[in-house]
């Protein structure tokens, strides 16, 4: 929603989303700090609504929510240059994380709203860059 802290916040189990949309260090935070509102990726339509009505008011919802799939398309809305990214996290000696040997990933593979974001990557290798990514990041100890 355009407005998170009334609309999704209320309900308990929105609340940790919402905090770590207004605060810390995650990519939802990013996102917000870009003027990117919830609503711009969580379409809510009337029937959505009513839904969550119902079933805040019967008690009866996931807890925790079930995770949404977001295909890339979504991401791929602002996020519209590939080949950009792909320049741009190119670290040489045909490492690049978004060019990778796996083939296509999904962005949410790696990259999370609500949690620390993961690389793909981390499960078999030992990059250097695994070791200096920002906050919103797990990170390989060093």
């Amino acid at each position: 929603e355009k407005y998170p802290s009334l609309a999704c916040a209320p309900c308990h189990i929105m609340a940790p989303y919402v905090k770590g949309y207004q605060s810390g260090d995650l990519l939802a935070k990013k996102h917000e700090e870009a003027g990117i509102a919830c609503i711009d990726c969580h379409e809510n339509g009337i029937e959505d609504k009513i839904n969550e009505t119902v079933w805040y008011v019967t008690d009866d919802f996931d807890d925790p929510p079930a995770k949404r799939d977001f295909g890339n398309q979504m991401c791929t809305k602002c996020h519209t240059n590939m080949d950009e990214i792909i320049a741009k996290t190119d670290m040489g000696n045909g490492i690049n994380p978004h060019n990778s040997h796996l083939g296509t990933l999904n962005c949410a593979d790696c990259h999370k709203m609500h949690m620390k974001s993961d690389a793909v990557c981390r499960q078999c290798h030992d990059f250097d860059f695994l070791r200096n990514l920002p906050a919103e990041w797990r990170k390989n100890k060093a």
